[in-house]
């Protein structure tokens, strides 16, 4: 029951939170976007905002798993976080369940990899997930931009150079 209350105190308060002004451009509910603009964010020229969120959504081209490869496919260490904010519109859906597929691929067979591995020894089954761990860390470190302080329209722009 404890657990309860903290689900449904979060319920209410993320009733509270209002639609992104990307969504709401997109939906073409451009007055609503520009208020939310206003009100919550520290943005000067709402115009201009908008007028590049409309720039950004023409851009964007239909969706096609082509678009997973490069770097916007590098999975942050806030998966579950980051996931929704990593990939642009047009390939989100798309992207979010294959980065889910991948990740729930590797939970497995680190899953059913262990007990065999621990037979053999501790030391190696460990080693072995340290390794691609590094693999891992090295990869992100390479082929994962930085988006901190960065927005969506920006992170889609370099993801489209880059591939």
């Amino acid at each position: 029951m404890a657990e309860a209350v903290p689900a449904v105190l979060y319920g209410a308060f993320a009733l509270a939170i209002p639609e992104s002004p990307r969504f709401l451009v997109d939906k073409g509910r451009v007055q609503e976007a520009t208020r939310i603009l206003r009100d919550y964010t520290k943005v000067k020229d709402t115009a201009a905002k908008i007028d590049e969120i409309t720039r950004s959504l023409a851009r964007e081209s239909a969706e096609s798993l082509r678009d997973l490869r490069g770097a916007s496919f590098g999975l942050k260490p806030i998966m579950w976080v980051m996931l929704g904010e990593m990939f642009p519109n047009t390939i989100r859906a798309t992207a979010v369940a294959v980065a889910s597929a991948f990740n729930w691929l590797a939970n497995f067979t680190v899953s059913t990899t262990l007990p065999v591995l621990s037979e053999t020894s501790l030391t190696l089954a460990y080693g072995l997930y340290a390794a691609f761990a590094l693999i891992s860390f090295f990869f992100v470190l390479r082929a994962v931009p930085e988006t901190t302080g960065r927005e969506l329209e920006d992170m889609s722009e370099q993801a489209r150079g880059a591939g």
